[in-house]
This record gives structure tokens, sequence and C-alpha cells, in this order.
């Protein structure tokens, strides 16, 4: 007989931060597994539903009759591990989603699952990068590194089928670059009118709240990504997340508009229009008319901004999150702000959350949100903020060099250029010719995401020797995340430009195909 109690109890933070943790650990895991696991564990009855739908809450959840394909989960010394840039850059292009879309669509015989295809598109990939090998050897290929890089293998069969299937299809490269270039448009900034004339002004990347829009390049986007952005933050439920207000010495007029305006409770400062502009100042996209309603946000305040941090600072913590890829603990703690409009004396209530890095040590920065604590607990709160900003320090230092040297238009690498690469897959004739454009699209792009502007002038065979062809360290069995280790070699000028390029893959949020997210670090 089982020893587990017949009672019913809430699922609270612990039991959850459990389940969570265990299904990220192994997202092939079943529900029904899931749930007697945590009853066995925390001696109370836990329901297979309760479970479902505390996965469903959280995005975890794997779509009914299919099972996720099996994890490869390898950890150790592996060469080429800086091809996780190209990986990273493939993730957030979506490239082998959007060929193995486009492979079905044109054979609708295939017998391969969609998640199986998509792993064959990102091996073949990823091994026409590393090594530059015929398409013909593709199938005898199953050397470790890639796969220590994708996290997951296709088998020899598939990959032999995979291959003559692609040969049979003419079409696809066509194809491909028209869905390619729907999304390659750049997007410098966000301007926001609200009710009563005022402004505010977001830059494309959301690193800060501006009051007009002198906004460096460096900050633009896809129009994709700001599409997402209003889909799910705008017009959704998803927290807005501000890496950090600005100027640099107190919270500000354009901060005071942003945070009523996306609260709603003040009708002067309601939103009444949302402009997309373009690096060349044409508006791309309108919204006329916002539907009123309270919009939520997360926004990064530091210490000298905002004087209720100095005294916060002083209380004890409350508790803490852990990051394994630091090896570290941010401790924090909450309380309530009222954040005033003196001009018709209305205030919002906001939730401060100081971070600090011991229990009583100082602040290190603070984090303000309309978020409900009932739907968003403080751990929370903090673990979203961390999951793209976890070395906040180090990148305000990057924001502000950046502020103070911006790029310039001739060096700015845009989406006109890189389409320019992306237009030759159709003047491809040879599937090989086809995937070594495929990688100099992920190159390009790379170069792009995460490196410097000085390395956007640089060839694949110079980023493949200084960056790309790195040795590293590869941990998967990470409960949140995966951590690419990097060995780099200690010439200062090639440091400096891979600790900015870990970077900015870090503050990305790349996630894999199982919901994990990607770290990279440098040693």
């Amino acid at each position: 007989m089982s020893n587990i109690k017949k009672r019913s109890k809430k699922i609270d933070l612990t039991i959850k931060s459990y389940i969570l943790r265990r299904k990220k650990q192994q997202p092939d895991i079943a529900c029904r597994t899931l749930s007697i696991e945590a009853s066995a564990k925390f001696n109370i009855k836990i329901s297979k539903s309760s479970v479902n739908s505390l996965l469903k809450a959280e995005l975890l959840s794997s779509p009914k009759g299919r099972r996720v394909q099996l994890i490869f989960q390898p950890c150790g010394v592996s060469s080429n591990v800086g091809f996780s840039f190209l990986y990273g850059a493939s993730l957030l292009l979506g490239l082998p989603k959007i060929l193995s879309e486009i492979i079905v669509e044109n054979h609708p015989a295939i017998k391969l699952k969609r998640a199986s295809l998509e792993a064959i598109c990102e091996a073949w990939i990823l091994a026409k990068a590393m090594y530059n090998v015929p398409l013909e050897r593709i199938e005898n290929y199953s050397k470790n590194e890639i796969w220590f890089i994708l996290g997951r293998k296709s088998n020899k069969a598939h990959l032999k089928y995979f291959i003559d299937t692609l040969k049979l299809l003419q079409v696809i490269n066509n194809q491909l670059v028209t869905r390619l270039l729907e999304g390659f448009q750049d997007v410098h900034f966000l301007k926001f009118t609200l009710a009563d004339g005022s402004q505010f002004f977001l830059d494309g990347q959301l690193k800060s709240v501006w009051k007009d829009k002198n906004i460096p390049l460096n900050f633009c986007v896809t129009i994709d990504k700001i599409e997402g952005y209003v889909k799910f933050s705008f017009s959704g439920s998803d927290p807005l997340l501000i890496f950090s207000a600005r100027p640099e010495t107190m919270l500000s007029e354009e901060t005071n508009n942003f945070i009523f305006g996306l609260d709603g409770s003040s009708p002067s400062k309601r939103i009444r229009k949302i402009e997309v502009f373009s690096p060349n100042g044409e508006v791309v996209n309108e919204a006329s008319f916002v539907m009123p309603q309270r919009r939520r946000f997360i926004i990064g305040v530091w210490p000298w901004q905002y004087k209720a941090i100095a005294e916060l600072e002083k209380i004890p913590a409350q508790g803490s999150v852990t990051c394994e890829v630091r090896n570290s603990n941010i401790h924090y703690l909450e309380d309530v702000a009222l954040y005033l409009q003196h001009a018709e004396n209305n205030e919002v209530v906001l939730r401060v959350i100081v971070l600090k890095a011991t229990k009583n040590g100082p602040a290190r920065i603070a984090l303000l949100t309309n978020l409900e604590a009932r739907e968003w607990d403080t751990e929370k709160v903090v673990r979203e903020y961390l999951k793209n900003h976890f070395d906040f320090e180090t990148e305000h230092k990057l924001f502000l060099e950046t502020v103070k040297t911006p790029l310039y238009f001739e060096d700015f690498l845009s989406c006109e250029k890189i389409s320019k690469v992306v237009k030759r897959l159709g003047e491809a004739k040879e599937t090989d010719d086809f995937f070594s454009t495929l990688v100099d699209i992920l190159n390009i792009y790379a170069q792009r995401l995460f490196f410097p502007p000085e390395c956007c002038r640089w060839s694949l065979l110079k980023m493949k020797e200084l960056f790309y062809k790195k040795k590293g360290h590869v941990k998967r069995d990470m409960a949140e995340d995966v951590l690419y280790k990097l060995f780099i070699d200690n010439v200062l000028d090639e440091k400096k430009v891979m600790e900015y390029a870990t970077e900015k893959f870090n503050e990305l949020n790349i996630q894999d195909p199982f919901s994990k997210k990607l770290w990279l670090v440098t040693q």
C-alpha cells in the first residue's frame, strides 16, 4: 500500500518549482509520471490534471499524441563549440523549421515527423558549417561535435531518406527566399503617443525608454520581433520587459509616461497611437487606435535612480533564486511603491523588487512592475527578468558604451545587406551550393546579432578561425538551461570580442527545441 496521505493541497511554490524543474530536465516525461513522483516526494495527492494545467500555464506541455524526440545529453569537452553562435542564429531565424515546412508542403508523402525533419535540417546545416562535407557524406556523419551543440540526434536511415527527398525538390530555393525575406525589414524604434499628446519611445531591442528618436542604430531589430512584442505584450498577457530606465540620474518624464501609459489608470496617459519606424525614419507600421487596457510590464531601475531603493536595501533579503550557469544566487526582497503623477494627482501602485548579491548586501538593481502577485510571485518575476538580463551590470556597461559611440548607418549590417545573401539561394544550382549559402546567411545573421560592428566586415573563414572553431565544455543535464562554456585564448582583442558576443547571445533568450535556455560563458 502507498504511504501517501489521501489529502488535497494546493500546489505551492516548492512543489511547482520541483515539477517545472523535472519537466525541463526531461521534456518527454509524462504528466502521470510527474504526478506520481511529486505525490511521493511531498507526501500529498497531486493529480495528473493539476500537473497538466501547471505545464500548460507555463507553456511546457507537449502536443497530444506526439512523443518528443529523445534528448542527447552530452557533458564534457568538445571541439567546435563556438559554432553554437550559428546554432543560436538558426534558432532565432527559425531556419530549420521554415525549411522543414517547405519540404513537407512540397512532398506531402514524406514519412518523417516534423521534429525529426527539423533535426536533420539542423544537423546538415551545422555539418556544412563545421566540416564543409559533401552532401553524399552526410549519412555517414556521426561526429559528436554536431550532437553536442544540437542536443538531439537523427539516425542514418533518416539522413539518407532526407537526402533522397531533397534531391527531388527543385522548388524549395525560391520558396525559402520568399519566406525568409518576409521578416527581413529593419525596425529602429517605436513611438508611443498618449491621450494628452505626450510621447515616449522604445528602441527596437527594448533596452530602455527614450525621450526622443535619437536612438543608436545598434538597437534595431527585424519587424517580426516587433510583431511578437505587440502580439504577446500589447495585445496579449505577457509582460513587456524593459532592460533599464534612463537617464542615469533619476526617473524621467518619459519613464513616467511609459509607466502610466502601460498601466492605463490615467485617462490622459492612455496610449492612443503606436508607430513603428525604420532606420531611415519611415513609418513601416502603425496602430492608430489602441484598445484602452491595463498592460503589464517589468522595468529595471538602478539604485541611484529611485530613492526608495536605498531604504529597502537596508532590509535583509526575503528569498533567492539560483543560477546554475554562474553557480551563484540572486537574493531579493519586495515592497510596494506608490508612483505618482503630480499633474493629475494620480498614482499607480507598483511592486518594487530589489535584487542583491547577498542577503544583507547593497542593492544591485530593482524591478518595477504592475504584475499581480497572485499570478506572478516574486521569484517568477525575478526569473523572468534574469532569463534575458542575468549579467545586468555588464549589459549596462555595454549599453553605455553603445550610447556614447553609436553605429553609423554605413557600418550598420542592415536587413537589406543580409537580403542580398538570402537572394543567392535562388541562384543555387546544386544542393551543396544551397547549403553553403544557408551557412553564409547564418554567419552574417550571427554577426549582426552577437558580434560588435567591426566583425561585420569579416569573412566566414576568419569568423571560423577566431570564434566558431573554439573548444568548450558542453553541459546539457542542467535543470533549466544548456551551458556552452567556451575556452578562449588570452588575446586581448579576441577575448573582448568573445565576451561581447557572449553577452549578446545570453540576453536574447535563445531556447532550443525543448524550451531549454541556451547560455554561453567564456573561460
